[in-house]
C-alpha cells in the first residue's frame, strides 16, 4: 500500500476571488490504492469556490481531513489532471455548478474519496498555423513530444498541390477533431469553408472539400465572411461545427455526421438588437460548469465576451455580456481568441488592442464582469491561442507575425509571462492555431 501524506503545491496564483493558502492550512490528504499522479483543487466551500489549496496526490484513493477543530459542510474537490475523474460523483459528493464535487469533512470525520480513469493525455505533434494573407495558407510546425515546443521548420500543411486550397484563399480559423483525422477550415475572404483529411503519417491536410452543397442553412446561400470554425462537443457522437458568420452576425451550427460536415445548420441566436454578440466575433470557446454547458464568445469589436448557456447543439440560452472583471471597472477592450486550460480551468482571452493575455476564473461570473482576471503576459497585438491537453504550453499568434509559444505551469495559471516565452517569426499574420495529435 503506498500511503504519503500529501504536501501543499506551492502557489503564486493572485486571482482575488480564489484564496490559495501558502501551507496546507485547512486540509491534510492521504493517498493509498492505485499509484498515480493527480492534481486535485480542495477549497473550504466549493459552492464559491473561496479559499482553495492545490495537492498532488499519489494514489487514487484519497482520505481527506481538516487542519483544525473546524466543520466543513461545503467543502469541494475538482480533478485538474486530463483523464481522471470522481468515482462516485453524485453520491460520494454533490456536483456543484461551480464544477466542484462537495462533502462535509471535519478533523474527526474523514471523508474518502476515490478516483477513477488514468488514460494519459497525449502530446501534440503538430501546431497549425493560418497565415492569413501569405503562402503557404497554413503552416504546420512539428513539436517536441516531451517539451511541446516547435521543433524543427514550418511547413505547408497542404497534402494536395490541386486541391481547392489555394494561395488566393485566406485561411481564418482553423479546427481538428478529437481523433485528430479531419480538419475544418473557415475562410476570412472567400465566404467559403472546407473539410479536410489529415493524413495520419504525415499530418498534412489532403482531399479537401467544399461541404456546402450538403449543407442547408437558415442564411442560405453561404456567402458570408467566416472568422472563426470551432468544433463542440469535440469527439461525441453529435459534434457540431459552430461557424461565426460575422457579416449576418450570427453563428451557424452544422452537424458533423463520420467526420462530415452535412445536414441542415441552424442559426444558434435570433438576429436582434438584444443579441448583438456577433458582431465582428473572432473567437469561440467551450466549457462545462457541473451539468450546464457554456459557450464564451470574444466579441472583437464590441469589446466583450459572451457567456451562452447551451441549451441543445443548436439553441444557445439568454447570454451574459462580460465586458471586464474585478471591481474596480478594468475593462476588456478587443477580446479576440479564446482557450481554456484543461488543468486548471481558466479561460485565456487574446486582447488583441491590450496587447496582453488574460486569465480569468470563469466559474465566478456576474452579468457583466469576471470576478477576477490576470495579466498571464504581454504578447503585443494578441489574437489566435490555443492550449494543449496537459495544460502546461499556451500558445499565441501575433497579428505582427510571430507566434509565441509559452511553458506555464498547470496549477499555476499565471505562471505565462513574455520572459518565458518564444516568439517565431516568419508568418505572415498569423491568425487562427489548432493542435493536431495524430
Amino acid at each position: 500500500m503506498n500511503t504519503v501524506t500529501q504536501t501543499l503545491l506551492a502557489l503564486a496564483l493572485a486571482v482575488p476571488s480564489i484564496s490559495y493558502a501558502n501551507d496546507a492550512t485547512l486540509f491534510n490528504v492521504t493517498s493509498s490504492g492505485t499509484p498515480a499522479e493527480v492534481h486535485i483543487t480542495l477549497c473550504g466551500n466549493g459552492t464559491i469556490p473561496f479559499t482553495c489549496e492545490n495537492f498532488t496526490v499519489t494514489g487514487l484513493t484519497l482520505s481527506i481531513v481538516t487542519t483544525t477543530n473546524a466543520v466543513y459542510d461545503k467543502a469541494g474537490i475538482i480533478v485538474r489532471t486530463p483523464g481522471y475523474t470522481i468515482e462516485n460523483l453524485g453520491i460520494d459528493c454533490e456536483l456543484y455548478s461551480t464544477g466542484y464535487c462537495g462533502f462535509t469533512v471535519s478533523k474527526d470525520s474523514p471523508k474518502t474519496i476515490t478516483l477513477n480513469g488514468g488514460e494519459t493525455a497525449k502530446a501534440a505533434t503538430n501546431l497549425y498555423v493560418a497565415n492569413l494573407y501569405s503562402s503557404p495558407v497554413i503552416l504546420m510546425c512539428p513539436l517536441d513530444p516531451s517539451t511541446q515546443l516547435i521543433d524543427g521548420p514550418c511547413v505547408s500543411a497542404i497534402g494536395d498541390s490541386t486541391g481547392p486550397i489555394t494561395t488566393e484563399l485566406y485561411v481564418d480559423s482553423i479546427a481538428l477533431n478529437e481523433a485528430g483525422n479531419r480538419a475544418y477550415l473557415a475562410m476570412y475572404d472567400e465566404a467559403n469553408f472546407y473539410q479536410c483529411d489529415v493524413a495520419p503519417s504525415t499530418g498534412l491536410l489532403i482531399n479537401c472539400s467544399y461541404p456546402q452543397g450538403s449543407l442547408s442553412s437558415s442564411s442560405t446561400p453561404f456567402n458570408t465572411y467566416y472568422s472563426m470554425i470551432a468544433l463542440y462537443p469535440n469527439g461525441g457522437a453529435d459534434t457540431y461545427a459552430y461557424l461565426i458568420d460575422y457579416t449576418n452576425e450570427t453563428i451557424e451550427a452544422c452537424p458533423i455526421t463520420g467526420g462530415v460536415m452535412s445536414g441542415s445548420c441552424t442559426r444558434t441566436l435570433p438576429l436582434s438588437p438584444a443579441d448583438p454578440i456577433y458582431s465582428y466575433s473572432t473567437g469561440i470557446a467551450f466549457n462545462q460548469l457541473g451539468s450546464q454547458s457554456y459557450a464564451y464568445i470574444g466579441s472583437y469589436d464590441e469589446g466583450y465576451v459572451a457567456v451562452c448557456p447551451i441549451n441543445s447543439p443548436t439553441s444557445f440560452g439568454s447570454c451574459n455580456y462580460i465586458t471586464g472583471y474585478g471591481t474596480d471597472g478594468d475593462t476588456f477592450n478587443e477580446p479576440s481568441g479564446l482557450a481554456f486550460n484543461p488543468i486548471n480551468q481558466l479561460l485565456y482571452i487574446a486582447d488583441y488592442d491590450d496587447d496582453v493575455v488574460y486569465a480569468c476564473d470563469s466559474a465566478q461570473a456576474s452579468s457583466t464582469t469576471f470576478e477576477s482576471c490576470v495579466t498571464a503576459g504581454p504578447v503585443d497585438d494578441a489574437w489566435g491561442i490555443v492550449i494543449n491537453t496537459q495544460g502546461t504550453m499556451v500558445y499565441v499568434s501575433n497579428y505582427d507575425g510571430d507566434v509565441y509559444q509559452c511553458p506555464i505551469d498547470p496549477m499555476n495559471g499565471i505562471k505565462f509571462v513574455v520572459a518565458g516565452c518564444t516568439a517565431l517569426s516568419g508568418f505572415d499574420e498569423p491568425v487562427g492555431m489548432a493542435l493536431g495529435y495524430n
